[in-house]
């Protein structure tokens, strides 16, 4: 049985689940279930895996296990792994079939009586007693757990008590009992950390300002301090009352005024003490340094086909570090394969980010999704840009050297690709005196044989170019990507657009639009769409 899913829902759920991007290639076992596929044989499966297989008291492997040469007939099977209860089954081989069989594997279980008490009154007053429980790393209930026989790690914690760290043997079948008692904990402060180590307050929202998160082990009081480079505190503020373990402050580059500092390094104070103050007196101190930089370009761009920029014309700037970018979101209007609107929805989420300081690195996945009933159309890519000069006040030009590569299916290009192939381009951009920026990147693509725009696989010269104005929390954009043929000099495309996105935080709204012309034959598509994404 076959399963549609929409591409567009696909890729915004990619966009949502971030760190779980990647699918799983086969289906997850649940219970037990047998199943007759093409082929012959018997295939083994079990939930864990790695579980060794006696066929008629032979050992044969262990699973996954696929014996393809096993002929038809009836067989005893026994599956062994230690920590799990044995299965033991008969299975009938078809003939002219194979049969998939997936086991879950049970556990074998013990119990353990779990005991928690405070070992003396808290050092903070009238502090609650809520442990929380981790049994091998997941969370638990009190009382008595359940766990599979053999060595187990239980953590207990709690708010204004010492962590208990402890190994416990789990017997099969049997109570297991364990007493825990959990002192009050002494004040620490650790675990300092910064969200970005460089940041322009002139930026929108959360991205002009920087974070600092601290953990605490017990009820507390503090404050945090801004210093500057000569030890000078511009800003200083009460913190709330520590209540939990984890605790934070975030700073937009003011002083006590309200006004933006020069730029240069600062320090971020933490002063802390506990509320056992004659045992406390002195607070304790944390600190971490950060830097101001008015220079920084951390904005969102268009990730179409993984070149950051506008949706037809690369930019040369790069984000700091360290940052990144996600977006993802669906189209409406016709792929450039047909001039017939409306017969599928494009889709198509990216993500740039810079693990060096002048390397920046993207990469998208796209895919169509086909309202004839046909299967969808899917399409994939990366680009690298390494920026040579970065924009000055001096001088506001910034270029950069740009190598892309996509691919898509015949017929899969997104209205937003510049063809599927490998690229070459030297974006650079002016910043002029006013929030506007002109683009400007010349460039050549070596389109893949199978791409219907090639016409031959011959290469053809993109000169994309774009205007681009930007506020702290919105810009605006215009661009266009003519195509030259080499092979047969002329036009051989010309793609139009303008988008606008909104950033008041990290949450980033994009709307956009444009059409592409093509020349011989000559067709004419438009497209709109909406995207939403992330910038950190």
């Amino acid at each position: 049985m076959k399963f549609r899913f929409p591409v567009s829902g696909l890729l915004f759920s990619l966009l949502l689940l971030g760190p779980q991007l990647f699918a799983q290639t086969e289906r997850p076992i649940v219970g037990d279930t047998l199943e007759e596929i093409q082929g012959q044989g018997i295939l083994i499966r079990t939930e864990p895996g790695n579980a060794t297989v006696y066929i008629d008291g032979v050992e044969r492997g262990k699973t996954p296990l696929l014996l393809s040469e096993l002929r038809a007939g009836e067989y005893n099977i026994r599956l062994v792994r230690e920590g799990f209860t044995e299965r033991r089954f008969r299975v009938a081989l078809p003939l002219h079939s194979r049969l998939v069989v997936s086991i879950e594997l049970k556990p074998v279980l013990g119990q353990v009586m779990l005991t928690l008490v405070p070992g003396g009154p808290p050092r903070y007053g009238r502090l609650s007693f809520e442990p929380l429980i981790f049994a091998d790393g997941k969370p638990a209930e009190p009382g008595i757990l359940e766990l599979p026989v053999g060595y187990r790690r239980i953590q207990t914690r709690a708010f204004g008590w010492e962590s208990v760290d402890k190994l416990v043997y789990v017997r099969e079948g049997l109570v297991t009992p364990e007493y825990i008692e959990m002192s009050p904990a002494v004040f620490r402060v650790s675990n300092p950390a910064l969200s970005r180590p460089r940041f322009n307050p002139h930026a929108s929202g959360d991205l002009g300002r920087v974070e600092m998160k601290f953990d605490v082990s017990a009820p507390g009081s503090g404050r945090f301090a801004v210093l500057d480079g000569e030890g000078n505190r511009i800003y200083e503020e009460e913190l709330p009352p520590f209540e939990t373990w984890n605790q934070s402050f975030r700073w937009n580059g003011r002083d006590k005024g309200g006004v933006i500092v020069p730029g240069g390094t600062y320090t971020l104070l933490v002063e802390a003490r506990g509320l056992d103050s004659e045992t406390e007196a002195a607070p304790v101190q944390l600190s971490q340094t950060v830097e101001i930089d008015e220079s920084l370009s951390l904005f969102p761009l268009s990730l179409p086909g993984g070149i950051p920029g506008l949706i037809f014309s690369p930019s040369a700037d790069i984000i700091p570090r360290g940052s990144f970018q996600i977006e993802g979101g669906i189209l409406f209007g016709a792929v450039p394969s047909t001039e017939t609107p409306w017969k599928s929805l494009p889709a198509e989420a990216g993500i740039r980010f810079s693990p060096l300081d002048r390397l920046e690195a993207a990469a998208f996945l796209s895919g169509i999704t086909r309202f004839d009933g046909e299967e969808a159309l899917w399409g994939a890519g990366f680009s690298a840009k390494w920026l040579f000069k970065k924009a000055e006040e001096s001088v506001p030009l910034s270029l950069a050297a740009l190598l892309h590569f996509s691919w898509a299916e015949e017929g899969g290009l997104s209205p937003l690709h510049a063809g599927d192939g490998l690229g070459f381009a030297a974006p650079f951009s002016w910043r002029f005196p006013i929030p506007l920026s002109l683009l400007f990147s010349p460039g050549i693509l070596w389109y893949e044989p199978w791409s219907k725009i090639s016409e031959g696989g011959a290469p053809h010269i993109l000169l994309p170019a774009g205007i681009l104005f930007q506020q702290p929390a919105f810009s605006l954009g215009a661009s266009l990507r003519p195509a030259f043929d080499l092979k047969d000099p002329g036009l051989a495309s010309l793609q139009f657009g303008g988008e606008f996105k909104f950033y008041p935080s990290t949450l980033v709204f994009s709307l956009l639009g444009g059409a592409r012309y093509q020349p011989d034959p000559e067709i004419m598509t438009a497209f709109a769409g909406f995207l939403v994404g992330i910038i950190y």
